[in-house]
């Protein structure tokens, strides 16, 4: 599931370059705090 959401919101950055950044943030933090630690490490290493 976490690879997933990842990919969906890497998609959406790939598909929607000039997408609000905010939005993005928001749905990001949104998404890691459904996630245990060790998991949103990982998520959030994928992103960067």
């Amino acid at each position: 599931m976490t690879i997933t959401i990842r990919g969906q919101i890497l998609a959406a950055l790939r598909n929607n370059p000039g997408l609000n950044s905010a939005r993005i943030a928001t749905m990001i933090g949104m998404t890691t705090k459904k996630i245990s630690g060790p998991l949103s490490t990982l998520f959030a290493d994928g992103l960067i």
